[in-house]
């Protein structure tokens, strides 16, 4: 007798919510992955939340850290975002989290950062991004641009994240295969994570940056590919400094200023510390 009862379909916890996470890497994402730093020295713990046990402890609260019919769905969302080079510490921080109820400037931030998400299928025909700016260190600039960026990851967008000093350094990058792959990513990815835009210490090596950026940044305006930046300069020092990048990015980007916001890593070691007295660990957002 034949059975004919229904299949039950597969289970994939990211597809559940409404997320594009890959079941599997390409042979291409699978060689980027590989050659992350990050993943190569977490990879011998496993999944970095529960370690193997299935759950884990977040602000006092058991969490459950499921497997679904493809695998553990957190490595798999770790190592999609390793495959846009999102370092592990954003990884785990929540955009939920963000202060908003702070002060004016953190709470305008999350606001503009949520507006862009919303309307990013209609501002990327435009190849408009974000520029986040404070004069001030650890104001929160490069875990905002990172939330918005791991919110479009997750809905399937070709994203990559680049230090800026890391972009100037690529030009000595001696492994043939790295230097090309990295200088596609920057150079075509639909969005663009540059983080801490800043100036060099001496006259050739400001001359140095300024031409090394315009050579990555130009073919991204030309072809309206979106561009995240991070900077600690001001409107005046990058048009200044960094005039003609300045002026191809001020023509689509907004910019989200957190100027005179405190240093939001004060106590961070603390935390950490504490983290581990109690056996917590955040989960991967």
């Amino acid at each position: 007798m034949t059975n004919t009862a229904a299949t039950p379909p597969f289970t994939d916890l990211w597809a559940s919510m409404g997320y594009r996470v890959p079941l599997y890497l390409t042979a291409e994402q699978d060689s980027i992955l590989r050659a992350n730093a990050q993943h190569t020295h977490f990879k011998r713990l496993g999944c970095p939340v529960c370690r193997g046990a299935g759950s884990h402890v977040w602000r006092g609260e058991v969490l459950d850290c499921p497997n679904d019919d493809f695998g553990h769905a957190a490595e798999r969302l770790i190592n999609w975002y390793w495959v846009h080079n999102i370092p592990f510490q954003y990884q785990r921080l929540d955009f939920e989290e963000w202060p908003r109820n702070g002060t004016d400037a953190k709470a305008d931030a999350w606001e503009d950062a949520q507006g862009y998400l919303e309307a990013f299928d209609d501002l990327q025909l435009d190849g408009a991004g974000v520029t986040i700016f404070s004069p001030e260190l650890g104001t929160g600039k490069t875990w905002l641009a990172t939330a918005i960026q791991k919110e479009l990851t997750k809905k399937g967008v070709d994203t990559w994240f680049m230090p800026f000093n890391e972009v100037v350094g690529l030009y000595q990058e001696e492994d043939k295969w790295l230097k090309r792959t990295l200088r596609g990513r920057i150079q075509g990815a639909a969005v663009l994570v540059l983080d801490e835009v800043k100036l060099g210490g001496s006259a050739d090596q400001r001359r140095l940056y300024r031409e090394k950026l315009e050579e990555l940044i130009r073919p991204r305006t030309d072809a309206n590919l979106a561009t995240i930046v991070t900077t600690n300069l001001t409107e005046e020092e990058l048009e200044e400094h960094y005039g003609r990048v300045f002026s191809l990015l001020s023509r689509t980007n907004e910019l989200i200023s957190l100027e005179g916001e405190p240093d939001a890593r004060e106590g961070l070691l603390d935390e950490i510390k504490r983290r581990a007295k109690l056996g917590e660990r955040p989960p991967i957002t």
